[in-house]
């Protein structure tokens, strides 16, 4: 740190505490909360508009005074510099979207916690603004887009998250940590008195993995063994214990169970794809789809994420194995496809797809016709075709695709050169 960044780093420490100190005299009352309370709207305004200078200025300031900084240069400067600048820029929008908000007057901030929020997240832009002023260079940075993209959809999904649990953002209907929230159509405790959903509780219950993981043990000769293959069996056997729990609590979504599902799932798929190829998925490119995923699912919900992340995952994956692979394969989308898993047969694909598309629709009918079901008969549990063709019909499918051996149903037999 040099005389250019110790003032602003000083200044925003300083404004970001008043906020603080602002905010806390009225979650934790003390003796000082009547003097505070009465500076609070100037006080309020005048560290708000400190902090947000702070960002122009120092970027200004740069690019007058320090070597090779610029005002504008995209994916320039060194690869710790991009990803600095990204972040620090994401969560400065972020902030400066609550204030314009408030001018609106809809008092975000006004909420005992967010002015504390709003404190923290300029004083982290800030403080990443000012230490990447130290590390522009003139080299090109190696970061590509995806990279800055996922950085951005982090940021953007776990602010979206905070403030959508604001009472002034929030849904009549979203009771994320209080009473019962369960989405799906099956009235609760309608089969037990101490497990919320019970048959789709049991449908979700392990049996295949548990099986398959006592023939693995054993290691037949009919069966490929590796770390993908165990990866995908003691995963699917965490991943529906862990589901089925949600079907056991009134509200899973205090445990998390759609988050830590979706990351789950994700690391089960990671293996099965990458059983069935030559080239793996790398842990870069994992991380950047989890944050992709779990960001969509803050902002869009599950559905919408399930059906656009499938498809521009197969997409993406099927061209940057293509360009590594076989940069002369044909770039249809036919080609494409199959090429995410060339070790996986065509009639396998085929099979594993139908089951895929069977529970999706399954599920959008249920989400869809939910209340003339239950009107209809409500003692039916309308949850359970789903969970019967999704977790016992298309993971078990993905389990015995990746043990199976080459030249089986489901596994192409390796050429010979």
């Amino acid at each position: 740190m040099n005389k250019f960044t110790i003032i602003p780093t000083l200044a925003c420490i300083w404004c970001a505490s008043g906020l603080i100190a602002l905010d806390f005299s009225t979650l934790i009352p003390s003796a000082l909360s009547p003097y505070l309370n009465a500076v609070h709207d100037p006080v309020k305004l005048s560290t708000k508009a400190s902090l947000l200078s702070i960002a122009p200025i120092v970027h200004v300031l740069g690019a007058m005074f320090v070597k090779n900084y610029k005002l504008w240069s995209p994916m320039k400067g060194g690869d710790t510099f991009v990803r600095l600048q990204t972040m620090a820029w994401t969560i400065y929008a972020a902030a400066l979207a609550l204030s314009i908000l408030e001018i609106s007057q809809i008092c975000l901030t006004c909420k005992p916690g967010y002015l504390t929020a709003f404190a923290l997240m300029l004083l982290i832009s800030n403080s990443l603004l000012i230490s990447s002023v130290q590390k522009s260079g003139k080299l090109q940075a190696s970061v590509n887009l995806s990279e800055v993209v996922t950085i951005v959809m982090g940021i953007t999904g776990v602010l979206y998250a905070v403030l959508n649990s604001h009472p002034l953002v929030q849904s009549e209907s979203d009771t994320m940590f209080e009473g019962t929230e369960l989405p799906f159509c099956e009235k609760p405790y309608q089969f037990s008195e101490n497990i919320a959903q019970l048959p789709s509780a049991i449908l979700h219950l392990p049996y295949v993995p548990f099986v398959l993981l006592l023939i693995y043990v054993h290691k037949p000769q009919w069966i490929t063994t590796g770390p993908e293959q165990i990866q995908i069996l003691v995963g699917m056997f965490i991943f529906q214990w862990w589901t089925a729990i949600g079907h056991v609590v009134p509200n899973p979504r205090k445990l998390f169970v759609q988050e830590i599902s979706i990351v789950l799932s994700l690391v089960v798929l990671r293996a099965f794809i990458n059983s069935m190829r030559g080239s793996k998925i790398g842990l870069p490119v994992f991380i950047k789809m989890l944050v992709l995923t779990l960001s969509s699912y803050s902002i869009f919900g599950l559905m919408p994420t399930i059906i656009g992340l499938a498809i521009i995952y197969t997409i993406c994956l099927s061209i940057m194995f293509n360009s590594r692979c076989n940069p002369e394969s044909s770039s249809s989308f036919k080609n494409m496809v199959r090429s995410a898993m060339p070790d996986l047969t065509d009639r396998a694909k085929v099979v594993i797809g139908i089951t895929l598309i069977i529970s999706i629709i399954a599920l959008v009918l249920e989400v869809n016709l939910c209340t003339v079901l239950l009107q209809y008969n409500a003692t039916i549990s309308w949850h359970a075709p789903f969970d019967l063709f999704f977790w016992q019909g298309f993971w078990p499918l993905i389990q015995l695709a990746t043990i199976s051996k080459p030249g089986s149903f489901w596994r192409k037999k390796k050429k010979i050169n």
